[in-house]
């Protein structure tokens, strides 16, 4: 295999039964800092199938990824959120050391169907933020949530992994009866979150006021819906969680 690893990476050890992913960071002129397999499942027994990679970086340069995953032993840190695979898909996040070489902590967040992250973001003291989508009826969600109760078909989640990995700061699910997706997120310097994503619900939960209230989408089996935005005062609920 003559892809590139760097020496001393998180993973360098390519297995020929699977689908490797990769994560290179490259400096200004283009050279190569580090360069390592993430694992994935083998066939048979989990084999990932690629859902939701996302990629942010703290002003550490430590790297965070998110992604939904089917195997049942990838690696999480001894005191994570969730150790444990939980349903078909879970959403799965890893923050690696800014040289590539460790895994700082990795954990699973989802519930007993399929949750598939999308997007994540951090902030200044570290916390993650994750979206997506899940299928969960027990999707893991927090006092203060929008909403703690399963929707329709998939709801989209907005969850707060606090800075060490273990514990969840917030978490929501939102949506209608239908299929709803987290897409895209970012924070603002005030600390509120911005979510965009896709709604094929035609009572997706909408504020009064709002620049469009009613569902103008375009619906068949597989394509379709409209995009939707949302507000989210983090600020005010990462302080107001018990």
């Amino acid at each position: 295999m003559s892809f590139t690893r760097t020496p001393g990476a998180y993973d360098r050890h390519f297995r020929t039964k699977q689908r490797c992913h990769f994560l290179r960071k490259l400096d200004p002129s283009g050279n190569i800092v580090f360069s390592t397999f993430l694992r994935y499942g083998t066939r048979g027994e989990g084999e990932d199938h690629f859902y939701g990679n996302s990629v942010a970086v703290d002003p550490q340069g430590c790297v965070y990824i998110c992604r939904a995953t089917r195997y049942p032993r990838e690696r999480t840190s001894a005191d994570a959120f969730d150790t444990e695979h939980n349903g078909l898909y879970d959403a799965y996040v890893i923050k690696l050391d800014p040289t590539g070489s460790h895994a700082i902590w990795s954990t699973y967040l989802g519930g007993k169907s399929d949750d598939m992250s999308k997007n994540l973001t951090v902030d200044a003291d570290g916390n993650v933020y994750v979206t997506g989508r899940t299928k969960s009826g027990n999707f893991p969600t927090t006092q203060t949530a929008v909403d703690r109760s399963h929707n329709g078909h998939f709801d989209m989640f907005v969850s707060v992994i606090d800075a060490s990995g273990g514990k969840l700061l917030y978490s929501t699910v939102m949506g209608g009866s239908d299929y709803d997706t987290g897409q895209a997120l970012v924070l603002d310097q005030r600390n509120s979150l911005y979510v965009a994503g896709t709604t094929r619900s035609t009572d997706f939960p909408i504020t009064e006021g709002a620049y469009r209230r009613t569902y103008s989408g375009y619906k068949t089996k597989k394509f379709g819906g409209d995009v939707f935005a949302c507000k989210f005062d983090f600020d005010f609920l990462l302080h107001s969680v018990e």
